[in-house]
């Protein structure tokens, strides 16, 4: 066996290639001609290009970075429409009895800021002014009773802030912003909570990124989405207790109803660039008659587009607010308040669009589902004994954001200054 291996490999190892046949003289003639070679020679470098790697295209980098004393209008619109999901008590050791209250609750809450940027740093403005245009929330409930009866409350609300302008300075030191009143003073502690932030700069990738990218965003990146400028002290202007339910946070200011710490979690994905075109507002101009407006002018916009996947959980202690806007009636109880926590949870998607030519925002819109529920904890008392009593509404449907970023040059600053005088706001 091993012979007639040994034979073969020899065999195979002398063996010579066959000779390739002779072609045909008149093909031999056909490829020989200088016209075929040509082609052929332009056939292999198509070839060629077609089967090389593409060259690495450089990724895009967004950054913050609008110009020195440019000025940036923002508007924020939010849209609450809540089911009454169920509202009940729970009383000592007894279950949860529910009072079969139903209905709905509507808002939509919008702000308006002016920025203009004085000095800008690395990912942030270091000074700017902001004139705070509008922060108003407009609140309806239709409430069912178990009996029947149908109750409609309105609460409409606003900020005393409006028609304010403030200054920020980023202090590194401080990590903070220092704040103060341009033109007109107005209450100290108002300030307070005020953020100098609203530029969704927190969403942006590290570095150059490339089409498909996708990276993860702190949660707290959402609280400067869902809550401009901070707290703005919104409070409602009547004193129903559907007012106090939305300044609780429920359909209300999300600066009211997102506690010290958010848990959730946010995926980004880079889709590249696009030209994002728009129609500007039409203008009236001095000549026209009443009626006649003079047509917008398209504009385009190089925009790159990051999409957003997210779902937000956050608890917050609401019981000196609920204490202060306490009812007289509720005052003469026979009870103490515990505590009133208010939990939010949410999730949905969100696109952002970044201006690539102004270096800032262009627009963040976002969709969801959301829910909230408020408890407030008792301990009721009869003059002999004390019992724990829980009162809990749950609440739930679509959540709905809209911001757009536009250049400011052309806004009138010249708006009615505020009223001095009581006003909302004064109780915070």
């Amino acid at each position: 066996m091993n012979d007639a291996a040994n034979d073969f490999t020899h065999d195979c190892a002398n063996r010579r290639p066959a000779e390739p046949s002779s072609l045909p003289s008149s093909m031999s003639n056909l490829l020989n001609a200088p016209r075929t070679r040509s082609l052929l020679a332009s056939l292999l470098v198509t070839c060629g290009a077609l089967t090389a790697p593409l060259e690495a295209r450089a990724g895009d980098r967004l950054e913050f970075k609008p110009a020195a004393n440019s000025k940036s209008h923002k508007r924020f619109n939010a849209g609450h429409e809540l089911r009454i999901d169920d509202n009940g008590v729970v009383q000592g050791d007894l279950p949860y009895v529910s009072d079969g209250t139903a209905g709905w609750i509507s808002s939509t809450h919008r702000v308006e800021f002016l920025d203009h940027y004085l000095r800008v740093g690395e990912g942030k403005p270091l000074e700017f002014t902001r004139q705070i245009r509008d922060s108003v929330i407009n609140a309806k409930a239709n409430i069912t009773r178990p009996n029947g009866m149908v109750l409609t409350e309105h609460a409409p609300c606003a900020s005393p802030l409006r028609r304010q302008k403030v200054r920020f300075t980023w202090v590194e030191r401080l990590n903070d912003w220092a704040r103060c009143y341009v033109d007109i003073d107005g209450e100290e502690p108002w300030l307070d909570e005020l953020r100098g932030g609203f530029e969704f700069v927190e969403f942006l990738p590290k570095g150059e990124v490339e089409v498909g990218a996708q990276w993860d965003v702190p949660a707290e990146a959402l609280r400067g989405a869902l809550a401009p400028g901070g707290n703005l002290k919104i409070t409602p202007a009547t004193p129903n207790l559907f007012g106090r339910l939305v300044e609780l946070g429920v359909a209300g200011d999300f600066a009211d109803a997102l506690g010290a710490e958010l848990s959730g979690d946010i995926k980004a994905t880079y889709r590249g660039r696009r030209q994002e075109v728009e129609t500007e507002p039409q203008t009236q101009t001095q000549t026209q008659g009443e009626g006649e407006r003079e047509g917008g002018a398209a504009k385009t916009y190089d925009v790159a587009v990051i999409e957003l996947e997210f779902n937000l959980a956050s608890v917050v202690d609401r019981t000196m607010l609920y204490i202060m806007a306490m009812p007289e009636q509720e005052r003469r109880e026979p009870a103490r308040i515990e505590s009133v926590p208010v939990e939010f949870t949410a999730i949905g998607t969100a696109t952002l669009l970044w201006d690539m030519n102004a270096g800032r925002a262009h627009s963040f819109k976002l969709q969801g589902q959301e829910s909230f529920s408020s408890t407030v904890h008792k301990t009721r008392f009869d003059g002999r004994s004390s019992m724990p009593v829980s009162q809990i509404g749950r609440y739930s449907g679509p959540l709905t954001v809209e911001v757009t970023v536009r250049d400011g040059a052309d806004v009138n600053e010249v708006i009615e200054p505020p009223k001095r005088g009581s006003r909302p706001g004064q109780k915070r």
